[in-house]
């Protein structure tokens, strides 16, 4: 196994709880949660990668009883009649976006959970909030821990988990944070 592999089976091991992501994304997961029981957390991170620091209106349904009975959790909504519903009859880009997102995860419910999401926050604007901090320690943990097998460069690890060589390097070095403060910087402040 390479160690983009490697690294990519470390971070499948990734398992925060819904309370541990930023802002409006606890509330997102849950409802998706009551769709796809166990998948919340995995989708909302998914979501939150592909679509960080976006800002999503959720539009009303009002232009399709089906859908809104569907999303509501009244069921004489058949599976094959929302078979028969496409990205198509969603009513607006951001909502056939995050559809078509859901469903590289949970392959066929990506219209489901979109309109449950809609229903649930109809009218409100939500943002995607960065994950980075959850995802990144995680990360720093697995360099750390493969670079002490002494096996492998700095650059190597740099180049499988996607980082460049000074980042790495600042990570193994214990300098998290990536700030070095000069000197001269300082006594302009004087």
């Amino acid at each position: 196994m390479d160690l983009r592999e490697e690294y990519l089976e470390h971070m499948k091991k990734l398992k925060p709880m819904a309370e541990d992501l930023p802002g409006e994304l606890p509330m997102i997961s849950n409802v998706i949660e009551e769709s796809a029981p166990g998948m919340g957390v995995k989708i909302t991170m998914h979501l939150a990668t592909a679509y960080r620091g976006i800002k999503v209106y959720w539009h009303s349904l009002d232009g399709s009883i089906l859908l809104q009975d569907y999303a509501r959790g009244k069921w004489p909504v058949s599976p094959d009649e929302l078979k028969e519903t496409n990205l198509h009859h969603l009513p607006s880009n951001d909502l056939r976006m995050i559809a078509s997102s859901i469903s590289e995860v949970a392959a066929g419910m990506g219209i489901q959970i979109t309109l449950r999401l809609a229903w649930a926050f109809r009218g409100m604007v939500t943002h995607w909030h960065n994950i980075d901090r959850i995802t990144e320690a995680h990360r720093n943990y697995w360099l750390m821990k493969r670079y002490d097998l002494g096996d492998v460069t700095g650059r190597e690890l740099a180049m499988a988990v996607g980082i460049s060589q000074r980042r790495s390097e600042d990570i193994l070095s214990g300098n998290i944070g990536g700030t070095h403060i000069d000197s001269r910087q300082i006594r302009l402040f004087d």
